[in-house]
């Protein structure tokens, strides 16, 4: 795996709630889709700006987590850096 590549999944594994919270999401600014277990478990995560963090929330799960702005960014720079592929 491409070193950009493997910052990039790092970035999301270091992704966690600080709290939870009652309101917040508005329009989602970024949605992870992490598929697992050979394909058979898909999450889907989105994150929207709220203020110095961000608002997380999965899919079909009402709950609303705080995520720190300081890993977003991190995953954000991460996929900035990521080049395509080379055509063959």
């Amino acid at each position: 795996m491409d070193a950009n590549a493997e910052t990039l999944v790092s970035d999301v594994r270091d992704l966690s709630a600080s709290k939870f919270v009652d309101s917040g999401f508005s329009n989602p600014a970024i949605e992870l889709i992490v598929t697992s277990e050979d394909g058979k478990r898909m999450e889907k995560v989105s994150l929207a700006k709220a203020g110095d963090h961000y608002i997380g929330k999965r899919e079909n799960d009402p709950s609303l987590y705080q995520v720190d702005a300081s890993p977003v960014d991190s995953l954000l720079a991460a996929a900035d850096d990521l080049k395509p592929a080379a055509s063959k």
